[in-house]
Order: structure tokens, then sequence, then C-alpha cells
């Protein structure tokens, strides 16, 4: 495994829509448009979902808050 001497953080930042998105579909009945808050609709979708549902949405919202 490589060591990192100089150990720094990397910061990702979003930066306009990239070209050719297209709208997808991440559970049955959730469509993320292009443009679209992808977080956001993660967030306002969970209470209309079912359990399984649920927690698969509630993984993604809490990786990305990390």
């Amino acid at each position: 495994m490589p060591v990192l001497e100089d150990q720094e953080a990397i910061t990702f930042s979003a930066c306009g829509v990239q070209e050719g998105l297209r709208d997808t579909e991440i559970l049955k009945g959730i469509i993320v448009k292009k443009g679209e808050n992808f977080i956001k609709k993660i967030i306002e979708e969970r209470p209309n979902q079912n359990t399984q549902s649920t927690t698969f949405l509630k993984s993604i919202q809490n990786k990305t808050e990390s």
C-alpha cells in the first residue's frame, strides 16, 4: 500500500451540469431528473417508501453526509 508523506485532504465541488445526463430511476417511482439535487430528492422521498427502500435511501444519505 502506498504511503503518502504529505497527507492532504481532497475536496470536490460542483461546477455546472455535465452534458448528456438523463433522468435516472434510482428506485421504482423515484426519478432524479437532470440537474435535480440528488440528496434533496432522497431526503424528500424516504417517508414515502417501504421499509427496505427507506433503509437503502438512508444508507445513501448517510454516506454522502460524512
